[in-house]
């Protein structure tokens, strides 16, 4: 069983922008339940070859300036992510299609919070790694390390 590195499908316009987003369901009484959504992504289509990538392109990596920090409790950090596009001539998707930057993490130890700013604050001690998605889902770690 292998990974796609990509979607295809049919009548997909170059140049466009579109969301993806993966949903689980059940079946219940004969109907459709979802449980769980996977984050949406926005990917332009067709932005595989520098010709037909058009006016904007989807993001090759996202870089941190550091991808390790250590707080004491009560303290902030501000994520500083940057982005890098597939092509260099182009604009990273549209800016009102999505924002630059997503935060997510996983809350089970309540250690700390992140705005949508990526605003770090240290509520208790404990670790915990924060993802910074990009536009189209590509991401990089930050591991927060939280002290009394």
């Amino acid at each position: 069983m292998g990974i796609a590195g990509y979607v295809s499908a049919p009548g997909l316009k170059k140049g466009v922008a579109y969301k993806y987003c993966v949903a689980a369901y059940k079946i219940k009484n004969g109907k459709k339940q979802i449980v769980k959504k996977s984050v949406s992504v926005h990917s332009v289509a067709g932005n595989l070859m520098k010709k037909k990538a058009g006016k904007f392109t989807n993001v090759k990596s996202v870089s941190v300036k550091k991808n390790a920090v250590t707080l004491k409790v009560g303290m902030t950090y501000r994520i500083q992510p940057s982005v890098k596009g597939v092509y260099s001539g182009c604009a990273i998707l549209q800016k009102d299609h999505a924002a630059m930057f997503r935060y997510l993490y996983i809350k089970t130890g309540k250690n700390i919070s992140v705005s949508s700013s990526g605003t770090v604050k240290a509520l208790k001690a404990g670790k915990c790694n924060v993802y910074v998605l990009g536009t189209n889902g590509v991401r990089t770690k930050v591991a927060v390390t939280v002290v009394k």
